[in-house]
């Protein structure tokens, strides 16, 4: 009996489901573009459910923007009002500008993506798609950066106290050679001789330009750390304001010594010494009221410019031992869900605005705010969030650019500041001339016009 019952019951099941499928009320065929685009291949990147969705199809934008170009040119070639030779110029400059817009790599974008999904109060999981096809990807703007996503291994060298930081890949050498190469083709003579002449100049002094920039490996950043446990007092007064002491750090990988030594040729005063397989340069200045102890150092693969020596030093210890930023319970936070390899990365802690908060405040109690400033105060307070902080990594794919980003912003705010700055510029302009001609009205006792 138990043999039977249970294909009986397996068959039941799978019946149940047919019926369903074939009797199932079936959903109203969705509109379909008749046109090519790229919305599958867009939106496969994207999130949906959330509180942001958007696709673009750029291309038609593209073809757009190109038939402008045309349609300019073909207007400065008929212009009846510009002499022959008048008419050569403007139409050679249209074709110029049409020519860096194709090789830049603008042109190629097929389409534009963003999501947005809140996985807790004040933190959401943007996405961010600049596609293009697998076909393309020809232009500038796809080769400054690696062609697929790496370790971000700069990560690991953030100290635990870092409150800003951005490290990316751009192939400066690649930039350079790309535009003299668009001047040549554009048939640009004389900003072509001008880029020449200047890498002429800068030979005479001891730089070779083209040296110095095929040296960058590409990738290069910036740290900016505040050391609470060493406070400074800002000559402001009696304000008592403490803040803790700030630091930045420039960052760059290198193939070889040549910027290095091209800098101890320049900084003749620099005091040099050698520990540890990293040369370094010292740069003696005059007493600050933070540390400022300029420190150039170079090993290997690595540049670093640092403002002070404890920086520098927090930089290598924080990649030695592993407790640096990476291991705080706020990077763990925001880089949840965001992908280990990128090309690039944005690093945003709340300490920074809660610090530029807490200088505002001290140095503009509430107590002599006028009654304006504390509605405005009360007003920024309420749209924006109480941690401001971020985290995004941004990868170079066959396909284009995808971001990837969790933040603390709201995303309503986010839509709403290109309208309120315009709106801003508007009110700058408009209520104190209202206001003039209130007061005008008023002199000349005739009805206020507000």
């Amino acid at each position: 009996m138990k043999k039977i019952a249970f294909p009986l019951f397996c068959g039941l099941i799978l019946g149940a489901v047919i019926m369903y499928i074939v009797l199932a009320p079936k959903p109203a065929d969705s509109v379909k573009s008749s046109g090519k685009n790229s919305y599958a291949q867009v939106t496969a990147k994207l999130d949906a459910g959330g509180d942001l969705y958007f696709y673009l199809n750029a291309e038609k934008v593209m073809k757009t923007a190109k038939t402008f170009f045309e349609m300019i040119g073909k207007a400065a070639e008929t212009s009846a009002s510009q002499s022959p030779a008048d008419q050569a110029k403007a139409t050679h400059v249209m074709a110029v500008i049409s020519q860096f817009f194709e090789n830049s790599g603008f042109s190629e974008i097929s389409g534009l993506g963003a999501s947005s999904v809140e996985m807790a109060p004040d933190l959401n999981h943007s996405k961010y798609v600049l596609y293009h096809r697998p076909d393309a990807g020809q232009g500038l703007i796809w080769h400054l950066a690696q062609s697929k996503p790496r370790e971000l291994s700069e990560l690991k060298m953030l100290p635990a106290d870092t409150v800003l930081a951005k490290f990316g890949e751009f192939q400066v050498d690649y930039l350079w050679s790309w535009l003299k190469k668009q001047l040549e083709a554009a048939k640009l003579s004389e900003a072509l001789t001008a880029v020449q002449k200047a890498e002429g100049e800068l030979l005479k002094t001891g730089i070779p330009l083209e040296k110095v920039l095929n040296s960058f490996s590409g990738r290069m950043g910036y740290v900016l750390t505040l050391n609470e446990k060493k406070m400074w007092t800002p000559p402001m007064g009696s304000s008592g304001l403490e803040i803790p002491e700030p630091a930045l750090a420039l960052v760059f990988s290198v193939k070889d010594s040549t910027i290095f030594d091209l800098l101890s040729q320049k900084l003749p005063f620099a005091q040099t010494s050698e520990k540890d397989g990293w040369k370094k340069l010292q740069i003696p200045l005059p007493p600050m009221p933070f540390t400022v102890e300029p420190i150039i150092a170079w090993k290997s693969d690595l540049l670093i410019i640092a403002s002070n020596n404890v920086l520098f030093q927090s930089l290598l210890e924080a990649k030695e031992s592993g407790r640096g930023l990476t291991a705080g319970p706020e990077f763990k936070k925001y880089s949840e869900r965001i992908p280990d390899l990128g090309n690039g990365f944005n690093y945003l802690s709340s300490r920074f605005f809660k610090t530029i908060q807490a200088v505002f405040n001290k140095v503009r109690p509430a107590e002599t705010l006028k009654k304006e400033e504390i509605e405005v105060s009360k007003m920024l307070n309420g749209l924006f969030s109480k941690e401001m902080a971020l985290y995004a990594v941004q990868q170079n794919t066959d396909e284009g650019l995808v971001f990837f980003i969790n933040h603390s912003f709201d995303l309503g705010l986010a839509a709403f500041l290109p309208a309120s700055a315009a709106a801003g510029m508007i009110s700058a302009i408009a209520i104190p001339n209202m206001m003039k001609m209130k007061e005008a009205a008023n002199k000349t006792k005739l009805k206020p016009v507000l």
